[in-house]
């Protein structure tokens, strides 16, 4: 920080400050994503959904990070977040624009992921109940690549994630 900490540190918080409300509005979306690609079009699909509802946040399920990776190319308005049973996966995320990965364990229904959506946004204070979120995910769960289910969830809604009322 050199000889002069406190001046160092105010002009960076200064520089910090005038980027963040000039920012969002002039990141482009990145070039090359594939729109014939069935992961590529969900991907695309949720962030417009989302976009037009207003939602509070963007979800994606991902075991290799490729769908996270896809949506943060897209440069969404959305917030996005990352839900991943893998560590790897997780720390290669922090890595994406615009993404905040969560490592969570392995489900094997969506309703569970749901249920795990619900369970860290509250606990994390990332969201209350009837925030609006845009999921995306493979179905059967865990398997890489398969990106293939869209959901608009409320946060709290239990319906979504009842399996036979054991919730």
């Amino acid at each position: 920080v050199g000889a002069f900490p406190i001046e160092t540190v105010r002009t960076m918080a200064r520089i910090i400050e005038a980027t963040e409300e000039e920012g969002g509005e002039r990141i482009a979306t990145i070039p090359g994503y594939y729109a014939s690609d069935r992961a590529a079009v969900i991907c695309e699909a949720a962030g417009k959904i989302a976009e037009h509802l207003e939602a509070k946040y963007l979800v994606t399920f991902t075991q290799s990070g490729r769908s996270a990776r896809l949506m943060s190319r897209m440069r969404h308005a959305i917030p996005m977040l990352a839900f991943t049973p893998l560590e790897s996966t997780r720390r290669q995320l922090a890595l994406s624009w615009g993404v905040r990965a969560y490592r969570v364990p392995e489900v094997r229904h969506t309703d569970d992921m749901v249920w795990q959506v619900d369970q860290v946004a509250q606990t994390s204070r990332l969201a209350e109940i009837g925030d609006q979120l845009v999921l995306i995910a493979g179905m059967p769960p865990g398997t890489p690549g398969s990106s293939n289910m869209l959901r608009i969830h409320n946060i709290g809604d239990e319906a979504d994630y009842l399996i036979g009322g054991t919730r």
